[in-house]
């Protein structure tokens, strides 16, 4: 039974990020849903179902833990551990197998127990470092 949006949030990231269940995601989304998150488009619920796809054909084993969660009002705010192994190519660097474990911060603002509004934030360089198959990564700031 959901008690509260932490709880729709803890199914929302078991049933669809987990276990790759779809078909249940407007049961923890709503329809009118708006993405924040830079790299998801379009910033919709199709957006989403896009993206969360792609994170799970990419990355075999996909799996999120939530570390720490708050909720007040109509809010959450979490500290994720993401991980899998990487077996597509993703964001230009070749698949070769490599297992990564990597940071995620979110907030979601909640309307009737539903995500309307979601903001993320990943450490893409830290993904890129640990997939990294060799090639050199070229930074901006020279380091």
């Amino acid at each position: 039974m959901i008690n509260s949006n932490s709880d729709v949030y803890r199914n929302f990231i078991q049933h669809i990020y987990n276990e790759g269940i779809f078909d249940s995601l407007t049961e923890y989304v709503a329809t009118r849903f708006v993405e924040h998150q830079k790299g998801v488009y379009p910033p919709t619920i199709e957006g989403l179902t896009t993206w969360i796809t792609t994170l799970r054909e990419t990355f075999s084993d996909l799996h999120i833990t939530i570390s720490e969660l708050v909720e007040t009002e109509d809010r959450t705010w979490s500290r994720l551990i993401m991980e899998g192994k990487q077996v597509k190519d993703f964001m230009g660097i070749e698949a070769a197998g490599k297992y990564f474990i990597i940071d995620v911060i979110e907030e979601c603002r909640f309307h009737d127990f539903r995500i309307v509004e979601h903001w993320g934030v990943f450490d893409r360089f830290a993904l890129l470092q640990q997939i990294n198959s060799g090639q050199k990564l070229v930074l901006p700031f020279g380091g």
